[in-house]
């Protein structure tokens, strides 16, 4: 009896699981190197949650053809480091957007430029230029790596999603064992991944950590 109620429960339980946004690799869905594209329209759904923030948008792309775009973004906590907030698109606002576009399908964005009906552009990243206006909202927040910041310590969180990366300008504060890893690295014969199965050590300094593999 117990087996066959678990064996049920385990059949229902999928079923009652929300259907979620899947992470995946920009690169594989969309053309992250090529031209920018352009499409107008209404947007019809907007989900600010992870691993993507997400829209939808009713309108013609520069074919004019009209079309449900599924149009997306980086993550809640990327876009927060650039300014952005929930509360600046809203269902049923008339927007422009650029960005790249789908290798296998017509309706598909990675969003890098939003133009709000009163003349704001939204920048989606670190990176990106201002397209259509003067106006732009998406200015990096998070600063720089400073004198005063290094004497924090190692155990904050650090992240290096810029464009191009900057961490430490360069001038990474190791140890000399992490150094002398770092010298001895050959990718060629020791890259950890090649063989999907890593092997790896820490090597750190009261400011810096450095991995290295031990192969």
């Amino acid at each position: 009896m117990k087996r066959s109620l678990a064996g049920a429960v385990g059949c229902i339980a999928p079923l009652l699981v929300p259907t979620a946004w899947a992470h995946h690799s920009t690169a594989l869905v969309y053309h992250r190197d090529g031209p920018l594209i352009e499409a107008e329209g209404v947007i019809t759904e907007v989900a600010w949650v992870n691993p993507h923030v997400r829209f939808k948008m009713r309108g013609a792309g520069a074919d004019g053809v009209e079309r449900v775009w599924e149009i997306e973004s980086n993550s809640v906590s990327n876009v927060s480091r650039f300014g952005l907030t929930a509360d600046l698109v809203a269902a049923g606002t008339r927007v422009k957007v650029a960005g790249n576009g789908g290798r296998q399908l017509d309706n598909v964005l990675w969003l890098t430029n939003m133009l709000l009906p009163n003349g704001t552009e939204i920048l989606f990243g670190s990176a990106v230029k201002q397209r259509w206006s003067q106006q732009t909202i998406g200015t990096d927040v998070r600063s720089a790596v400073t004198a005063d910041s290094r004497n924090l310590g190692l155990y904050r969180v650090w992240t290096n999603a810029t464009n191009p990366t900057v961490f430490w300008g360069g001038d990474l504060p190791l140890t000399p064992g992490a150094a002398a890893a770092r010298a001895a690295f050959d990718p060629l014969t020791q890259e950890p991944t090649a063989n999907c199965a890593p092997n790896f050590s820490f090597v750190v300094s009261p400011r810096f950590c450095f991995l290295t593999s031990l192969r």
